[in-house]
């Protein structure tokens, strides 16, 4: 006859669990916050960082079933409340531990702090450093993104970046590897976050001031939040990118041309890009829109991010975009 071990009861429900770090934030207890999730220092150490970031961000503390708590919180830089949550098991000595599971905040994943400057907040377990390293490409980015006039008339000027140093948990937060994606602007929290791989801190900062704008562009317009064109999502992002960095620029029409010389002219927009080659492309055709439109172009690309154009409008859009590649074939 075999034995089995009993499941670990929970110290606390998950409702009253969240009603005590509830009253603690509210109170501004940081030590009864800390204290509601264990009593070992490890524990204790874990809760004073998740209070000194959920505090200044607002946060509110719901329970989710028996064994889920959802977090709301708003991040200088976000252009709504960011909502996830805790998957919570218990350890054998009853403390709380959160699981790896979709939903699940960096900053329970990693020990990650927040760092903020005009420019937004970056959110990493990253030296303070590196942080303020992406906090100053952000600044550069804002400014590209702002010159090129395309953002959302409502967008602050402010980016929130989430810098996981671990690529699995790249992987938990975007769905992308780090391998193939060198970042992504996710709304899976229901507002606009930057993920940035942990690889793309390698890079130059020029790739990494590019890469930046790029997202920044999915930020500024909420197109990671809404169901657009994607050949005009991420060829208005490449193009602001390419605009602002010569390397981009130079790069995407080698593409192009390269593409142009083994391929006819293709007869439709690259609706789905996902090669470097589709986003040059994509590239060519938001660049010829912006230049034959000119002070019209924003609300033109504000509507293609909701998927607003009409079928004249994206006919015309064709048009141009070969008469483009036509002119760089020759």
């Amino acid at each position: 006859m075999s034995a089995c071990s009993p499941a670990i009861a929970p110290a606390v429900t998950t409702e009253q669990l969240a009603g005590r770090l509830s009253a603690a934030l509210a109170a501004q207890d940081r030590p009864g916050f800390a204290g509601a999730l264990g009593a070992s220092a490890a524990v204790r150490a874990q809760g004073e960082r998740w209070y000194d970031l959920l505090s200044p961000a607002q946060a509110r503390l719901v329970a989710l079933g028996a064994d889920q708590v959802q977090v709301t919180d708003t991040l200088p830089g976000d252009h709504r409340p960011a909502t996830e949550r805790l998957t919570l098991t218990w350890s054998d000595r009853g403390e709380l531990t959160v699981a790896a599971a979709e939903g699940t905040p960096l900053w329970a994943l990693e020990p990650a702090v927040a760092t903020s400057g005009p420019a937004g907040t970056v959110l990493s377990a990253a030296s303070e450093a590196q942080a303020k390293s992406w906090l100053a490409l952000a600044t550069e980015a804002v400014a590209a993104v702002r010159a090129s006039g395309v953002a959302d008339d409502g967008w602050t000027g402010r980016l929130v970046l989430e810098a996981p140093v671990s690529a699995d948990d790249f992987a938990l937060l975007t769905g992308s590897t780090a391998d193939t994606s060198s970042a992504v602007t996710s709304c899976r929290t229901g507002t606009p976050r930057i993920v940035l791989s942990p690889k793309l801190s390698e890079f130059p900062d020029d790739v990494r001031f590019a890469t930046l704008t790029h997202e920044a562009v999915h930020a500024a317009t909420d197109s990671a939040c809404q169901h657009g064109l994607s050949w005009a999502v991420e060829g208005l992002a490449e193009s602001v990118a390419a605009h602002a960095d010569p390397a981009t620029a130079a790069a995407n029409r080698r593409l192009v041309i390269d593409y142009l010389a083994t391929h006819p002219v293709p007869s439709a927009l690259p609706e789905h890009p996902s090669t470097p080659t589709d986003y040059a492309l994509a590239q060519v055709a938001a660049d010829e829109l912006r230049r034959r439109l000119g002070a019209a172009a924003p609300a033109y690309f504000a509507r293609a991010t909701r998927a607003a154009l009409s079928d004249t409008e994206i006919a015309q859009a064709t048009t141009w975009y070969r008469q483009a590649l036509r002119s760089l074939d020759g």
